[in-house]
Formats: structure tokens, sequence, C-alpha cells
């Protein structure tokens, strides 16, 4: 279950994004995104929506947001932050922990259960 805080930063990034375009012709209510985006930790949700504002010429797609958010144009290519993830625990054998790592790393290994899971 999603917290209350999490639920209202989803739901103001979505609004801003419905606010941005002049005319959102995408098929769906924002209920319908928030149901389709709510996984998504809010942080990154925001990053992914700012940069379709500035980038999108028409309001995106659920699968454009997903993509934008999987792709994270400000940090490493996908590949690249598992390599520095599975880098890290060779080097360290977990000592050092994720403190360091990309925000888009350590929120992969909160989805996976911790860094000591």
């Amino acid at each position: 279950m999603m917290k209350f805080d999490d639920q209202r930063l989803t739901l103001t990034a979505l609004h801003k994004m419905w606010k941005s375009f002049e005319e959102p012709d995408c098929g769906g209510s924002i209920g319908s995104f928030y149901e389709s985006l709510a996984h998504i930790p809010p942080d990154l949700l925001d990053a992914a929506v700012d940069y379709l504002i500035l980038n999108a010429e028409d309001f995106p797609a659920i699968a454009t947001i997903l993509k934008t958010v999987n792709s994270d144009p400000n940090g490493p290519p996908r590949g690249e932050g598992w390599e520095t993830l599975c880098d890290r625990i060779r080097a360290a054998k977990f000592s050092d922990g994720p403190e360091d790592l990309p925000d888009t790393v350590r929120a992969a290994i909160a989805a996976c259960g911790g860094w000591n899971h």
C-alpha cells in the first residue's frame, strides 16, 4: 500500500503534466494514469514528467512515461547502473553500502528488498 505522501507526490506530478500541455489528448484520465504509474517512486516520476514537459511535443502516453522513467535521461544508461551495483558488490562484499550510489540505483536496490536482503 502506498503511503499518503507518495500518493500526493505522484498525483502532483501527474497534475503538473496535465496542466503543461494545452490539450491533453491521451485517451485516459488522471486516475487511469495514476493506476498505471503508482508503482514508480514519486521522485523518479517527477523527474520523468519534468523531462517530458521540456522535450515532448504532445501529451505523452503511459508507455512513453514508463520508457522515460526507465531510461533516466539524467542518469547512467540502464545496463551501466546494474554494472555499477555488481562492481560494488564484488569489490566491497556489501560492506560499503549503497549510500553514494545514484538515486536510481538505490531505488532499484530498495525495490529488490534492500541492500541487506
